[in-house]
């Protein structure tokens, strides 16, 4: 960590070094300050961090430079670092579907959330194994896409709120994550966000396109992009844009690339000419070897495709009752192993807490960029 903040990038190297000579003082404060806002929790109580002081979710460094104001988000994320303008370098005319692509699954269970749908469980240890089997990612929405992220699988319930099989994301509505996304897009226009949406209800809801339609896209000045294509060139009508994967109704033609997931399994189909590939086994083995050949089938499949063919590639799994970080601890760091140095287009990898390493390596694989 020392080593990290020793490295801020210039403009706020002054606060670098007093947020590292006050973790050198209170570890755990500071600790808890960033835990606390990477899970989007606002802290109480203050915290003073050598001659700048924590209040709420800001950070107030009075320097010789004058007065600064940061966000201790912003904070977090330049300690962390991060890939948020990697497509800002891909050249107009290259294709989406000719890169490899990190993406995150059940992208709205952040670590933060908080579960309502459990009134009928009565143990902790029960509640504590529900949250391991439903929370997927350690990053907001904002977070996951500065981090390198550029594929969001977003589930909602019949009040568009966040929902994960039975459970429904508290703390989260799928307009918290559009104004994510918009967030995102006005920092860094360059960039595309490609958003799969899923209703996920117990209860069903005929009338759910027909919301989707009012509220979020003939509402809120959310930037969609108005195609039904998963784009074969990249340009400035699609750079800043999110560009939406219809998996909540076939009928829905609106706007939207349309797909169908076979449950636990793959699926091989296509819509407007368009010839897509799922891999989705999600039951995997405690060993989770099954689960990793699965995934590195078919992104050697996607490296071979020579017809502009889309891939999405799920490398999530769930092996009850193992909390999905231990899972996809296990296969995220064989496909860091394996993906090191390697190039090629693998298409989109959907993972579960993946780390900056497989983010970088995966980013890395398309042959615009070089490691760093």
């Amino acid at each position: 960590m020392g080593n990290t903040i020793d490295t801020v990038q210039h403009g706020f190297e002054d606060l670098g070094n007093k947020v590292h000579d006050a973790y050198d003082q209170t570890q755990q404060g500071f600790t808890d300050v960033v835990r606390d806002a990477k899970n989007g929790i606002q802290t109480a109580e203050p915290y003073v961090i050598a001659g700048g002081q924590f209040i709420g979710d800001q950070i107030i460094d009075k320097s010789p430079a004058g007065f600064v104001c940061k966000s201790i988000m912003e904070l977090v994320r330049e300690l962390e670092g991060g890939y948020p303008d990697w497509m800002g370098a891909l050249p107009d005319g290259t294709s989406m579907r000719s890169l490899t692509i990190p993406g995150t699954h059940d992208s709205g269970t952040t670590n933060g959330a908080s579960m309502s749908d459990i009134s009928d469980v009565t143990h902790n240890l029960e509640v504590t194994i529900s949250h391991g089997l439903v929370v997927a990612q350690d990053r907001s929405i904002y977070d996951q896409l500065y981090l390198g992220i550029r594929f969001l699988d977003i589930r909602c319930n019949n009040n568009f709120g966040i929902q994960h099989g039975d459970y429904t994301i508290s703390n989260i509505s799928f307009e918290t994550v559009l104004n994510d996304c918009k967030r995102f897009l006005h920092d860094h226009p360059h960039e595309i966000i490609l958003m799969s949406v899923k209703h996920e209800d117990k209860n069903d809801f005929p009338g759910f396109a027909d919301a989707f339609r009012d509220r979020f896209f003939k509402a809120g000045g959310f930037p969609w992009f108005g195609g039904k294509d998963i784009p074969s060139s990249i340009d400035n009508s699609i750079r800043g844009k999110i560009v939406l994967i219809n998996r909540f109704d076939r009928n829905f033609t609106d706007f939207g690339f349309v797909i169908n997931v076979n449950d636990n399994g793959e699926t091989h189909d296509e819509y407007v000419g368009v010839k897509y590939h799922i891999q989705d086994y999600y039951k995997v083995d405690t060993s989770c070897d099954g689960k990793f050949e699965q995934v590195l089938k078919f992104a050697t499949d996607a490296a071979n495709n020579t017809t502009g063919d889309f891939y999405l590639n799920f490398a999530s799994g769930v092996n009850v009752p193992e909390p999905i970080s231990h899972t996809a601890g296990k296969i995220n760091s064989r496909l860091t192993a394996k993906l090191d140095n390697q190039v090629g287009h693998f298409g989109v990898i959907i993972m579960d807490f993946p780390t900056k390493d497989l983010v970088r390596d995966l980013i890395g694989s398309n042959q615009y960029y070089k490691k760093a």
